[in-house]
């Protein structure tokens, strides 16, 4: 607080400092681009401690994955079809880092940019640190992010998307709904159920 003669203006009730959430980060990796054969409907699981990332949906039945400058990466199948032989369930991870006085470990990718296509029958799963997340005509999509913008459009088959510091925007989507921030604000447009008895929550600690 302060008092009148110490104030350039009138005095009134503290105001809270801004907050900015728009991560900065000095990136040190290698370009990397892999592609894996999948079923239609194969399920993606990665974890991502930093950095923008992009899915879309596509045609072709495979999972392509750039990363630019970050980690990299590889596939872990997880369960094939049985009839085709092609992947169903595949987990993405990073390769570990050996160098002269540094070791990493860790499974979670990062990167400055990460694109990653899949089938439009597919699902994937995010669990993230700081991330914004672009989600593009996919079945399923599960988000969990402690920071980060999450964008979800033309999602057929319901959205579980979560993130503490950052906006919710759905677009034109179907399906059962949960999602939460606890800063940020939650937009939907155009989505309602694929079924009945698909439900809808949204809530939000201290956005709109």
């Amino acid at each position: 607080s302060c008092s009148c003669c110490s104030c350039s203006s009138a005095c009134g009730p503290p105001v809270p400092p801004s907050i900015n959430y728009n991560y900065q980060y000095n990136f040190d990796g290698v370009t990397t681009e892999r592609v894996l054969k999948a079923d239609p409907r194969v399920k993606l699981d990665l974890c991502i401690t930093r950095g923008t990332i992009r899915i879309n949906g596509s045609s072709n039945n495979e999972i392509r994955v750039f990363i630019k400058n970050g980690s990299k990466f590889g596939f872990k199948v997880q369960e094939t079809n049985s009839k085709t032989g092609l992947a169903n369930w595949v987990d993405l991870h990073q390769i570990a880092e050996q160098k002269p006085g540094y070791s990493f470990t860790g499974e979670c990718i990062w990167g400055e940019d990460i694109e990653i296509d899949l089938p439009e029958a597919a699902s994937i799963s995010i669990k993230g640190k700081d991330i914004n997340a672009s989600i593009d005509t996919v079945r399923r999509a599960v988000v969990k992010s402690i920071g980060g913008a999450l964008s979800l459009r033309n999602i057929s088959g319901g959205i579980d998307a979560n993130t503490g510091q950052g906006s919710v925007l759905v677009e034109s989507s179907t399906g059962t709904m949960s999602l939460e921030s606890t800063n940020g604000n939650i937009v939907v447009i155009d989505a309602g159920p694929s079924e009945s008895g698909d439900t809808f929550m949204a809530k939000t600690s201290r956005g709109a």
